[in-house]
């Protein structure tokens, strides 16, 4: 008799699978004991897919969330992922690249106009590019009457290119510096919207995946006085 309700099942899962409708059904069940012990039932069910779990996957790693809703098929979650290792390269790129020319803009100013820009702050390093000694700057300043961004007249901040095109170089190798910065920014703005948009897509992607599950509801109810259980089975599409 333990065949039955197996056989039972089957049969009510397989009228409900063509048939749009409520199924309530009620029969007895006996279990087998071994050892007096209380029997074990097993039950294999597909796990539903948390939309909030999915989303916090693809935040942390774009893709994720997809490859966890279903790791057979997630080609959109692979372009997210491609699309973040591409960008954290070029952040990568865009960082060490800004390093190289600064480094080289340093050395440059070091070597022709004899000041060390790592030492200074960023109103002297501004100053330098506009004029060719600090004694230029200052007369500059008092006959604009701009007594607030006169610059100490110490050895550090001094400097003294030896021409004109000294100190054009110099702004250019300045400006692809603060190009290059100015690029990380968006970088990182576009790997934070990547990473929302894989989450948003894979938590819609894990609701529509539940959605779409069958609601099943299964309940066991031991009867007085006899060793059988009575068990209920809803099945709705």
């Amino acid at each position: 008799m333990n065949r039955y309700p197996s056989v039972f099942i089957l049969v009510v899962l397989t009228f409900a699978c063509v048939t749009p409708l409520s199924i309530s059904q009620s029969f007895e069940y006996v279990p087998q004991y071994e050892n007096n012990h209380s029997p074990v039932i097993d039950i294999e069910e597909e796990r539903l897919k948390s939309p909030g779990g999915a989303l916090l996957r693809s935040i942390v790693l774009p893709g994720w969330g997809q490859y966890y809703n279903n790791s057979d098929s997630w080609r959109r979650g692979q372009l997210h992922l491609a699309a973040d290792v591409s960008l954290i390269l070029g952040l990568i790129y865009l960082n060490t690249n800004a390093n190289r020319l600064e480094n080289n803009m340093y050395s440059f100013a070091e070597l022709n106009a004899g000041i060390n820009l790592r030492s200074v702050g960023r109103t002297v390093e501004l100053a330098a590019g506009n004029y060719l000694n600090l004694d230029e700057y200052n007369q500059a300043q008092l006959i604009s009457r701009n007594w607030d961004r006169l610059i100490d007249d110490l050895p550090q901040n001094r400097w003294q290119w030896g021409s004109d095109d000294q100190r054009v170089e110099y702004v250019q190798l300045r400006e692809r510096v603060e190009s290059q910065r100015q690029q990380i920014p968006a970088v990182i703005t576009l790997m934070v919207v990547n990473r929302v948009i894989s989450g948003v897509n894979a938590f819609v992607q894990a609701r529509n995946m539940n959605s779409q599950l069958p609601e099943v509801s299964f309940s066991l109810e031991p009867q007085f006085d006899t060793t059988a259980f009575s068990a209920t089975l809803t099945y709705r599409f």
